[in-house]
């Protein structure tokens, strides 16, 4: 049995839960970010649709596409940020092409079922493993 609920549905299953760090910034240029525990059943209820359209969008065309109604978003685009941590898994990292209203649309569960995140006082993090990657070519500034 799962230490924790699930975010979603509220029950304690078998097994570990996913982790899911959800984060987007306000119209205002503040951060919100949002924890949630998925069930293997709520996680693919949803996440798996916006999940595989994030994977399939490998041209420079359907970059810009929503994620989630595939209307172009480059004018209109609201990004969502995603780190999720799959049991037994290394965490992967999404960046979401949403349109506004979209991205109004999936931000309604995660606020309605996630805890609210502390504010990072303006310190935003992204992966550290990519840097050495850049020193090797030996252009790291001194």
């Amino acid at each position: 049995m799962s230490v924790f609920p699930c975010s979603v549905c509220k029950e304690r299953r078998p097994g570990k839960l996913a982790a899911a760090y959800w984060a987007w910034f306000n119209a205002d240029g503040n951060r919100s970010a949002w924890h949630l525990r998925y069930c293997p059943v709520c996680a693919v209820a949803n996440l798996r649709d916006v999940l595989s359209a994030s994977r399939s969008a490998t041209s420079e065309e359907s970059a810009w596409s929503c994620v989630s109604c595939g209307m172009n978003a480059q004018e209109d685009h609201d990004p969502i940020y995603l780190t999720l941590y799959l049991p037994s898994k290394e965490p992967e990292e999404f960046a979401l092409v949403l349109d506004s209203a979209c991205a109004a649309k999936l931000r309604i569960p995660i606020v309605k079922d996630g805890k609210r995140l502390p504010d990072r006082g303006g310190v935003v993090g992204g992966p550290q493993h990519e840097i050495p990657a850049w020193d090797a070519l030996g252009l790291s500034p001194e």
